[in-house]
């Protein structure tokens, strides 16, 4: 029984020991080191130029840091308190992981120029092997194609972010204002040295205008306006407009007196008319019933119970305000 116990390895024994010790990691490394170089070789197309020389390069470095490393002299370590002191430190080339390490740096290295050596931008592999090449060709159209599909709908969704107005078409910015530019026109004018038009009777027809249809480009343009002091008081009587429209007239009558209300027409029509009345942003919103920028009017400062009147003398000059023209329009 000792005999047996006590007896050398078999050479089967002694050869498995020597393939699970030697050859597996070896052949392992070799075979992910082959890997991982074919795999940027057959992906070079879709990678940076700069990819490969940059992998290459810092896959060699380690390995010769790491390889000098291994050969430099350890320093003694020091004694611990106790009679036996402590282990010497081992070399770094002593420990296990060191050739593994450098070899499969190495060899990566290796491997890896000799492929960017002799390949075009296609790589090695596409280069000796047709089906190779036709995998990458196929591949590449595909990223072609989604590459174009997101960039079609990067402009779609740019396009629905920032829409398109009638107006952003216009060579001037009195066509601008007239045909309701987005602000983002407007003031891409203004920067180019434009100025906005503030005649009253061409500034009160586009405001009439932008606010009859609801366009959604009105509070731009008034933004615009504001902000840049052309018009200077968001209360000011700034705008003519001409009213003859059978709704306009109807509110306007009913916060007439009664006994005016049935010559409504004759403020704004006839020999003995008044003409265009000067009107405040507030009073076209209120007479074209447009809530949204009365409401937008306030909330910038506009004050809708400041009194104006439609003429200047007679019967008709009697005072009204925003307030009461958006009540008798509801």
């Amino acid at each position: 029984m000792h005999a047996a116990a006590n007896a050398e390895p078999s050479l089967v024994a002694l050869t498995q020991q020597f393939i699970r010790d030697h050859l597996i990691p070896v052949n392992t490394l070799i075979a992910f080191a082959v890997f991982a170089v074919a795999a940027l070789d057959f992906f070079r197309p879709f990678a940076p130029p700069a990819a490969p020389v940059a992998i290459y390069s810092t896959t060699a470095l380690c390995a010769l840091v790491l390889f000098i490393a291994g050969l430099l002299p350890v320093r003694p370590a020091a004694r611990a308190s106790g009679p036996q002191g402590s282990a010497p430190k081992a070399r770094l080339r002593q420990r296990p992981w060191w050739a593994l390490a450098v070899s499969f740096l190495a060899l990566i290295s290796g491997l890896g120029w000799a492929s960017y050596a002799k390949a075009s931008d296609k790589g090695l592999i596409a280069d000796t092997w047709g089906a190779a090449a036709a995998i990458q060709t196929a591949l590449v159209k595909l990223q072609s194609s989604a590459d174009g599909a997101d960039a079609q709908l990067r402009t779609i969704i740019a396009k629905q972010a920032s829409p398109t107005l009638a107006g952003d078409a216009c060579p001037t910015i009195d066509c601008a204002v007239g045909m309701g530019a987005s602000e983002a026109t407007l003031r891409r004018f203004i920067n180019q040295g434009a100025a906005l038009p503030t005649d009253p009777a061409s500034f009160g027809a586009a405001i009439n205008r932008l606010s009859k249809s609801r366009s959604t480009a009105r509070m731009g343009t008034l933004s615009a306006y504001l902000d840049t002091r052309a018009l200077p008081d968001i209360n000011a009587r700034a705008a003519m407009v001409s009213i003859h429209e059978p709704q306009e007239l109807k509110v306007i009558a009913a916060q007439l007196s009664p006994e005016l209300r049935p010559r409504v027409a004759e403020i704004f029509t006839g020999s003995n008319a008044c003409g265009m009345p000067s009107l405040r942003l507030t009073e076209i919103a209120a007479i074209n019933g447009d809530k949204p920028l009365y409401e937008w009017l306030l909330a910038r400062g506009a004050d809708p119970a400041l009194p104006n009147q439609w003429c200047k003398g007679g019967p008709f000059a009697a005072p009204f305000t925003a307030a009461a023209l958006l009540r008798a329009g509801a």
